[in-house]
Order: C-alpha cells, then sequence, then structure tokens
C-alpha cells in the first residue's frame, strides 16, 4: 500500500497516492506529477496574506488645534491623529474625555510623547494621541491639559473636534 506523507512525497511502503489538502486558489500550482512548484506557492501565499492585512479605505487624518472646533467627517476604520504641546515636566499632560467620545472613538495605542530635551530641565515637547473610528455616530473628540491630581480644578487648555463617523 503506498501512501504519501504530509510533505506529498511517495512512501515506497505506499500503494494510494494521497495528497495533503491545498487552499483552493493553490492548487492552480501543482505540476503533472502532483508536487507544487513551491516557489510560486510562496508567493500565492504572501500576496494571499498581504491583501488580507490591509483593510481597505483606511486612512490616516492629522487634526491640528487649528481646525479645533470644526466638524471632521470620517468613516468607520480612519485613525485620527492630534499632535499638541505639552510640557509634561510641569505635571501638565493631556487627558481624554472618554465619555464625550460615546463609542465612536477609540484610543490606539498610548500617547506617545517626542522632542523633548532631555538635558532640558522644564523643556516642553509634542503628545501624539491615536483615536481609530470604531462605529457610525456623532462624538466629540476632547483632550484637557491639566495635572491629573488636581480634579477640582478646571483645565489649563481645552481642545476638541465634532467627529462625524459614517
Amino acid at each position: 500500500m503506498r501512501l504519501a506523507p504530509d510533505l506529498g512525497r511517495d512512501s515506497p511502503d505506499s500503494d494510494i497516492n494521497v495528497r495533503p489538502p491545498v487552499v483552493p486558489i493553490l492548487a492552480s500550482f501543482r505540476r503533472e506529477d502532483g508536487s507544487m512548484n513551491r516557489w510560486l506557492a510562496c508567493v500565492a501565499a504572501i500576496l494571499l496574506s498581504a491583501c488580507a492585512s490591509a483593510p481597505s479605505g483606511t486612512r490616516e487624518r492629522e487634526l491640528t488645534t487649528a481646525d479645533a472646533s470644526s466638524v471632521v467627517p470620517v468613516q468607520v476604520g480612519d485613525v485620527l491623529v492630534v499632535r499638541l504641546a505639552a510640557n509634561v515636566s510641569t505635571g501638565f499632560a493631556w487627558a481624554w474625555d472618554e465619555p464625550a467620545a460615546a463609542g465612536v472613538l477609540v484610543q490606539a495605542g498610548e500617547p506617545a510623547m517626542s522632542g523633548v530635551d532631555a538635558t532640558g530641565v522644564g523643556s516642553g515637547g509634542t503628545q501624539t494621541w491615536r483615536f481609530r473610528i470604531a462605529k457610525p455616530g456623532n462624538a466629540q473628540l476632547r483632550l484637557e491639559y491639566r495635572r491629573p491630581w488636581e480634579q477640582g480644578t478646571p483645565p489649563a487648555q481645552t481642545v476638541s473636534w465634532q467627529i462625524q463617523a459614517r
């Protein structure tokens, strides 16, 4: 009896030729003798995985303080990037008002700080926030510049945008 193992090679002890299952599109790469052109199969697998990993229509949009308070039309899956001047050495940092987002926006990762001079005490930089549009609806993207431990005082600065997600 001939039975081929998973790699598709024939065994001298088998007389039945059993092949492993193949993704339908890759079946066209089989040779007449049943073996598959491995190079073509790898290329096809890479192309298929690349198509599946990148959502179509996803775009990234940067919001600035210049267009704050404006209406921002977006689509589900889009990513909003907000870069704001911050000086964390003073205790101030930007905080996201998550309830105002009404589930339309979700934070994509933690905010990142860049442009800070490590040798300069009190030097500022830029805090970058990323938000993904999770579902259709209207929401407010609101960030407040405050010291986290000063809960009873108003924020030193506030910036917001009206988000319309389709």
